[in-house]
Formats: structure tokens, C-alpha cells, sequence
């Protein structure tokens, strides 16, 4: 299995794609149409770009929060960032650390649990390109390369899904550990038991790549075998389900008690 990308690489993403989103609308201010001016050069409409202004500046705003998520998951400073913009860390973080707190918890938990729609439809609040970084990704590398200039030197063969970082060992199992926390949280009761397994069996993975590296560490051995047991407890609980219901799905209510377990 690929490890999942960083949380950094998915805010550089977010990034890249609103600069995306901005410089393609920036792009329609520069024609000049032969019937938008008078004989006078004025607009022949009062306002009429007063309102796509405004909503530049938004995209731009949004660019700008972009980076500076993307930099603070990077590990900068408020005091760095507060030096860079001519404010103190105190007022960086009043301006953006909504923003940044925001970010972290939608990756946490993608799905938008004020969602009251159809039975069985899942909204997502997380954004597109953090969601799914790779589709996202190759996308940009076909724009970059539609945008280059001729005088710019060459670009790389995949100039935005070439630099993304994917999460080490150590940081996808920590992050396992979050998803599963998330998980008991979403659900009333125990959650599904084939989502509780995907984790358990990449976890079982990661605890065998763990222990080909350290073949001599007790500690390693004792977890991937605790490991082990967890995945075979799951599986047996898998393989004793009734079959599957043919009509909806039934409404999940959010849980709020404390994960119960690991399992």
C-alpha cells in the first residue's frame, strides 16, 4: 500500500489550487471586449467589474490563508510569520489561526457532520485537492505545462505531483491512531467492523515493515503481535456478519462519548 501523504504536502495542494482558481479568473480581467467600452472609453454598464473585483480579492484572501496554513503545518512560527507580515505573532495568530484550526479539523474529519441531506449521501467539507491530492495534482501538472511560458526554462515532467511528500512509517501509524479516534467519535455504537479492519490491516502492515527493520527489538514483536490479534479479532467479526442489506442505509447519529477501545 502507498503511504498517505503528509498533512503538509495536502495544505500545499489546497495552495496550489486556489492560486489555480485565482490566476485563471485574474486572467479574464485582461481582454478588453470591442463592445464593453463607449465612444468615450467609459464601461457601458455602471459596476459592471466592481463585483468580479471583489471576488478577486476574495480568491486572493483565500490564497493568502492558504500559505500561511500550509507554512504553520510546515512547523513556522507565529513569531516568524508575524516578522514576515510586519505584525506581531499575537495579531498573526488572531488573523489566521482560525484558519489554520479549521484546516486541521477537517482533516481530522473530511465528512460535514452538519449534512442532513439524503439517506446514505456523504458531504465533505475538507477541501477537493487536500481530500485527493494525487487526482488534484496530476491535473495542475497538465495546467503548469499548458501555462508555461516559451521563455521559461522546462519544467519537470510532473511539476506539482512531483514535490508532494508522502508520511514515514512512524507519522502514517500515529495517524492511524487519529482516524481511528475519529472513527468511534461518527458512529453510535460500535463502528462498522470493515472499517475498523482497514485499519487493522494496514497497522498489521506497518508493524511488519517495523520489525524487518528491527528484527531484534522484543518491543516491536510484542506489538505487531498485539497488532496481529486485533486484525484476526476483526476478521472473525467480519466473517460471522449477516449479509449485507439491499435497501438504504440506516441513519448514522454522531457519537459523543469517549472512544470506548482501540478495536
Amino acid at each position: 500500500m502507498v503511504p498517505p501523504f503528509t498533512d503538509a504536502s495536502r495544505a500545499r495542494m489546497v495552495m496550489a489550487a486556489e492560486a489555480h482558481e485565482l490566476s485563471d479568473f485574474a486572467r479574464s480581467f485582461v481582454p478588453i471586449d470591442q463592445y464593453e467600452l463607449g465612444d468615450n472609453g467609459r464601461a457601458l454598464s455602471d459596476g459592471m467589474w466592481i463585483g468580479d473585483a471583489a471576488r478577486l480579492v476574495g480568491a486572493a484572501q483565500r490564497v493568502f490563508e492558504a500559505v500561511v496554513v500550509f507554512e504553520r503545518l510546515g512547523g513556522t512560527s507565529w513569531e516568524r510569520i508575524g516578522d514576515i507580515l510586519g505584525m506581531s505573532k499575537q495579531a498573526a495568530h488572531e488573523k489566521f489561526s482560525q484558519a489554520e484550526t479549521r484546516f486541521r479539523d477537517e482533516l481530522r474529519a473530511p465528512q460535514n457532520p452538519d449534512y442532513t441531506g439524503e439517506i446514505g449521501q456523504v458531504r465533505y467539507r475538507l477541501h477537493p485537492a487536500a481530500r485527493d491530492p494525487e487526482e488534484h495534482a496530476r491535473e495542475l501538472d497538465e495546467w503548469v505545462a499548458r501555462r508555461r511560458d516559451p521563455d521559461e526554462p522546462e519544467h519537470a515532467p510532473n511539476p506539482v505531483s512531483g514535490g508532494l511528500a508522502r508520511m514515514d512509517a512512524d507519522a502514517e501509524l500515529a495517524s492511524l491512531s487519529d482516524r481511528r479516534h475519529q472513527l468511534w467519535q461518527a458512529h453510535d455504537g460500535l463502528p462498522p467492523v470493515g472499517e475498523r479492519l482497514a485499519l487493522a490491516e494496514r497497522e498489521v502492515q506497518l508493524w511488519e515493515q517495523f520489525a524487518a527493520e528491527r528484527p531484534r527489538s522484543r518491543t516491536t514483536q510484542q506489538w505487531l503481535s498485539h497488532a496481529r490479534l486485533v486484525r484476526d479479532e476483526l476478521r472473525a467479526q467480519a466473517d460471522q456478519q449477516p449479509a449485507a442489506p439491499t435497501g438504504p442505509p440506516a441513519l448514522r447519529l454522531v457519537k459523543s462519548d469517549d472512544e470506548p477501545g482501540s478495536a
